[in-house]
């Protein structure tokens, strides 16, 4: 074999050098990866709305407030009315009244309607389709407890004449009786008011002498 020259050897490294460089300057015009996405900022809340937001939850919690404090003092005015019952109306405390209605009218005149009231309280109402009043000569329309001390009693009587004959006219009469009555009862005692409806005698109009009269007795509650 023949002995490379000097001047082979020298082309051969400049051929190597050259194909070097051009791998390397290859290499360095590769693309660069690509830079991350770049996320954009969200845009703040806007401040006002915010507030209007907080201000109306605010609200919404004050009417829910509001609603329940209703709620609870309508609760308490019922048991304060139940409790206010069973004091005036409960047994075995204070006093005790019995109020009675005797009709002592007789045959001249027609109770169609009767009313009582006790201390303002309605406690006695009928009419006569309810139920024949004539018929009720005696009856008791009250009885209870109540505190010691002075009440009021308020009766009120619709009536009509009875005739019969020549006096049928006295049918057409209708008027109304009203009266009241104050009392005193005392603690630990009982009151039995008696209320008469009676026709006064004498020299009287037929309308005039229908009446109303109370009689009060006095008792121990033992």
């Amino acid at each position: 074999m023949k002995p490379v020259s000097s001047r082979l050897l020298a082309t051969l490294s400049l051929a190597f050098a050259v194909i070097g460089g051009l791998s390397l300057a290859s290499g360095a015009r590769a693309e660069a990866p690509p830079a991350p996405p770049v996320t954009p900022k969200a845009a703040p809340a806007d401040a006002g709305s915010e507030a209007a937001a907080a201000m109306d939850r605010e609200l919404r919690t004050v009417e829910e407030d509001v609603a329940h404090l209703k709620e609870r003092v309508f609760r308490s005015k019922a048991t304060l009315e139940m409790l206010k019952e069973l004091v005036i109306e409960g047994v075995g405390i204070g006093s005790r009244v019995s109020i009675w209605h005797v009709n002592n009218f007789g045959g001249a005149y027609s109770i169609e309607a009767a009313q009582y009231w006790f201390d303002g309280k309605s406690v006695f109402t009928k009419t006569e389709a309810d139920e024949n009043l004539d018929a009720l000569t005696e009856v008791e329309v009250y009885q209870g407890s109540v505190n010691p001390g002075k009440h009021q009693l308020q009766v009120s009587l619709a009536l009509k004449g009875k005739g019969y004959k020549v006096f049928s006219y006295l049918e057409s009469y209708q008027f109304r009786l009203q009266s009241q009555y104050e009392f005193l009862v005392d603690e630990g005692k009982t009151a039995t008011v008696r209320v008469m409806a009676r026709s006064r005698s004498g020299l009287r109009s037929f309308t005039d002498r229908p009446t109303i009269e109370f009689a009060e007795q006095a008792g121990s509650m033992e």
